[in-house]
């Protein structure tokens, strides 16, 4: 089952580099599902993978990626005691580094939900990491239900419950949407967690915006995002119809 979160309401306004951190592929009991995804930036964090040692692993080798200036890349991570996380599931993560020069896709992304980013892993030889299709160009796979599809150099589509060697996906294609209107709420305090219980169940993608690193209580429920910021008002989004605040 697709998560509930979509890559365009992940993408800071400012023009720095950031890390989007994707789960692609999940195989037995994990914390979330293909689709979840987070942004990570030199000083902040959105979204969430599940949390624990998985994203707090993950979080470290994005900065460190940032820093080194990589090309974008998938990275296996088995949820058994050798990760303090004995969920006992797999999960495959795709990590995608964008910066001020990426500004023009980016703003394309998010003036159209309904599109679809395609990534090539790896060294780029020339060519760049990213692309955005339409569904029509999407060769066969990623069905509307579907947050992402995994493709080998052919172009084959690896079926979703099949567990797929990272050395084998040659791209990677992602809805940039979410099924699901965005909300925004800024402010965790008492009322703030009060407004989340309610929303928790409506049919709504719930972004929960507080630059405190503890605002946010144990209990949250998972599909509601977290976003912990210096600065709330970078998360501010851009105006489009059916995007709630």
């Amino acid at each position: 089952m697709a998560d509930r979160g979509a890559l365009i309401d992940l993408i800071p306004a400012s023009p720095s580099a950031f890390m989007l951190v994707s789960v692609v592929a999940a195989y037995g009991s994990v914390p979330r599902g293909p689709g979840a995804v987070m942004c990570v930036m030199p000083d902040g964090l959105s979204g969430t993978i599940g949390g624990g040692a998985l994203e707090y692993q993950a979080i470290q080798l994005a900065r460190d990626a940032l820093a080194a200036g990589a090309d974008p890349f998938l990275r296996d991570f088995a949820l058994g005691p050798k990760l303090d996380q004995c969920c006992g599931g797999r999960v495959t993560l795709l990590f995608d580094p964008f910066d001020a020069s990426d500004r023009p896709l980016l703003d394309a992304m998010a003036g159209d939900p309904q599109a679809l980013l395609q990534t090539h892993p790896g060294p780029s030889a020339g060519q760049p990491h990213h692309r955005l299709i339409t569904r029509s160009q999407c060769p066969d796979g990623l069905a509307a239900d579907r947050a992402v599809a995994l493709y080998d150099g052919a172009g084959r589509c690896f079926e979703p419950s099949m567990p797929v060697a990272v050395d084998d996906i040659a791209s990677v294609i992602q809805n940039c949407g979410s099924p699901y209107a965005p909300l925004y709420m800024f402010g965790a305090g008492h009322v703030g967690r009060a407004v989340a219980a309610v929303l928790a169940p409506l049919p709504f993608d719930v972004h929960w915006i507080d630059q405190r690193a503890d605002a946010f209580p144990a209990d949250a429920p998972p599909h509601i995002r977290q976003h912990r910021v210096p600065d709330p008002k970078a998360l501010w989004p851009r105006p489009r119809r059916g995007r709630f605040i």
